[in-house]
């Protein structure tokens, strides 16, 4: 568990799904970089963005080896890395979604995901990560949620996660997701 003091971030994201079981960095750690599991577009039923990975570092932003994620599925491949600039750390995010529309046959859910990286005591200057292209196929971004407060950084996750539809449903998977800012 992290420290005690937390704040959570809410996004845009979609209805569908339930919530995961919360993880977080180990104590002292904050979100250097991510890793997203997605899936590719094919002729069937897409899900997009399946996964957030945080990674997690120290206050002098060093890999602790340590990561946080939540709920997810077998579809997809993790995209790789994509790291924050040294000695800064992830603050606020934004989720592309692809609200859900009845009148279509394939509604994707979350699609792709950005964040702002700082320094842990600076609030001034912010630095925008996402992995290439930096936008999924569907969706649009919410505006960027608030950012942790100087002193604090990203250091936990939860994600809103549609369960296995059957062979006849339409698939969403990651629906939403929520970040904690630790001290």
């Amino acid at each position: 568990m992290a420290t005690s003091l937390r704040y959570c971030f809410f996004s845009n994201g979609g209805d569908l799904g339930d919530w995961s079981d919360e993880e977080f960095c180990t104590k002292g750690h904050y979100a250097i970089g991510f890793n997203m599991k997605t899936e590719g577009h094919h002729d069937t039923d897409n899900t997009e963005l399946n996964a957030i990975e945080v990674i997690c570092g120290s206050r002098g932003s060093e890999r602790c080896g340590d990561t946080a994620s939540s709920g997810q599925h077998d579809w997809g491949d993790w995209t790789g890395e994509a790291l924050c600039p040294e000695n800064t750390f992830m603050t606020s995010f934004s989720l592309q979604v692809h609200k859900y529309n009845n009148e279509i046959r394939d509604n994707t859910g979350a699609n792709h995901v950005k964040f702002k990286c700082r320094n842990f005591k600076d609030s001034m200057r912010n630095f925008d990560l996402s992995y290439p292209p930096g936008y999924g196929t569907h969706g649009s971004y919410s505006e960027s949620s608030e950012t942790c407060p100087v002193n604090s950084a990203i250091c936990g996750i939860k994600t809103k996660i549609q369960s296995y539809q059957g062979d006849e449903g339409d698939d969403t998977t990651l629906n939403d997701v929520k970040f904690f800012c630790c001290e």
